[in-house]
C-alpha cells in the first residue's frame, strides 16, 4: 500500500472532507447542540458516532457537516477523483486508497467486481479470482456475502490478509 495517499479530501470550496477521529468530537458536539434540541451528553454523543464510520466537512476547524458513509461510497468519491477505467494505469491508485480505507475498517479480505478490474491488472496487484476458496475463508460465508451484493464468486477478485 502506498502510504503517502491522502487521508483527506479538499472540495472546490475550501472544505476539507475526510473520516471524523475522536478528537474532533469536541466540535461535532458543537454541531450537534445546534442542530438537535436535545442535551448531549459526551458518553451518548462518542456512542452515537462510533457506531458508524462518519465522513466529517470540516472549514477552518470546525465541523460543517458530518455524513455516515460506507467503502462503496468513499470508492465513488475517489472514482471522481482518480477516474480510471478497468484496464487504465490510474486503476491501481483507485484500488490503493480502498485497500488502505479497508485495512483502517479492520477487513480482512478485499472483494472487487470484475467489472472494476482487467483481470491481468487484478493478477499484478495480487488479487485471486473469486471462485477459489483458501482455506481460512469460509466458503459459505463468502459466499453469503457476495450474494446480499448481487454478486457470485466468479464475478469478483479478491486479496487476502492485506
Amino acid at each position: 500500500l502506498n502510504q503517502d495517499l491522502p487521508e483527506e479530501v479538499l472540495s472546490f470550496t475550501g472544505e476539507v472532507f475526510r473520516p471524523l477521529r475522536p478528537g474532533d468530537f469536541n466540535t461535532a458536539y458543537e454541531l450537534f447542540s445546534r442542530v438537535f434540541l436535545q442535551e448531549w451528553r459526551e458518553e451518548d454523543l462518542f456512542r452515537a458516532l462510533s457506531r458508524q464510520t462518519i465522513l466529517a466537512g470540516f472549514n477552518e476547524d470546525k465541523i460543517t457537516a458530518l455524513a455516515f458513509w460506507k467503502a462503496e461510497l468513499f470508492l465513488s468519491l475517489i472514482q471522481n477523483i482518480i477516474p480510471y477505467a478497468p484496464q487504465s494505469e490510474e486503476v491501481k491508485h483507485t484500488l490503493e486508497v480502498l485497500a488502505i480505507i479497508a485495512h483502517t475498517h479492520l477487513c480482512q479480505t478485499l472483494y472487487i467486481s470484475r467489472e472494476l478490474i482487467h483481470p491481468a491488472t487484478a493478477k499484478a496487484l495480487g488479487y485471486l479470482p473469486g471462485d477459489y476458496f483458501p482455506p481460512e475463508l469460509n466458503t459459505f460465508a463468502v459466499t453469503n456475502f457476495l450474494r446480499k451484493y448481487g454478486l457470485m464468486p466468479e464475478e469478483v477478485f479478491f486479496k487476502p490478509n492485506f
